[in-house]
């Protein structure tokens, strides 16, 4: 913006480069999360609305592609009305359940895998310097816990905690990349 006299002038220009975004990567290898139901499950227990209120201070949009919602990548049907995931408690408990996921009242579920009784907890982990994935994190256990999912936060300083995603040595992770304007 620029002043002159006493009127003051804003430009507001759209910016089509690809946004920074963070994710949730799930270990494949661990049996938790291998089945695309219970995946699905869990985007909808993500509290969307409110991680972009209380973290970003409603700042950011809710990203529908890895190559940036508005850039000529990013295909513009999956920003429309029912297309994109939000937070909905409901529709994930019954996705939970198709997937074979068990309340005994314990408090966490449980599901029969290979001839084994697991109960639906795992490790988020998170990097240290960057305190916005802790509040996310924090956001995300919380939600998770009301649905019988038991989250446990791990916090690592950054060289750790790349070793551990390059060895793939997580359950769950809080990571964020920065778009390119040529992916």
């Amino acid at each position: 913006f620029y002043r002159t006299r006493l009127k003051i002038y804003i430009i507001k220009e759209k910016n089509k480069f690809p946004k920074p975004y963070s994710f949730i990567a799930w270990n494949l290898r661990n049996p938790l999360f291998q089945d695309v139901k219970t995946r699905t499950a869990l985007s909808y227990l993500i509290d969307y609305k409110k991680i972009n209120d209380t973290v970003y201070y409603n700042l950011y949009t809710q990203s529908t592609s890895p190559f940036g919602s508005f850039t000529e990548n990013s295909d513009p049907e999956l920003r429309k009305n029912g297309k994109m995931i939000t937070f909905d408690r409901n529709k994930a408990l019954n996705l939970l359940k198709e997937a074979g996921w068990q309340n005994d009242g314990s408090g966490v579920l449980f599901k029969e895998v290979n001839g084994k009784k697991i109960l639906f907890e795992f490790t988020l982990d998170i990097n240290s310097n960057v305190p916005a994935r802790l509040k996310i994190a924090q956001i995300i256990k919380e939600t998770y816990k009301n649905s019988g999912i038991k989250v446990n936060i791990r916090s690592t300083e950054w060289n750790s905690f790349l070793e551990s995603v390059n060895k793939r040595k997580f359950e769950a992770l809080i990571l964020g990349w920065s778009g390119t304007l040529f992916p």
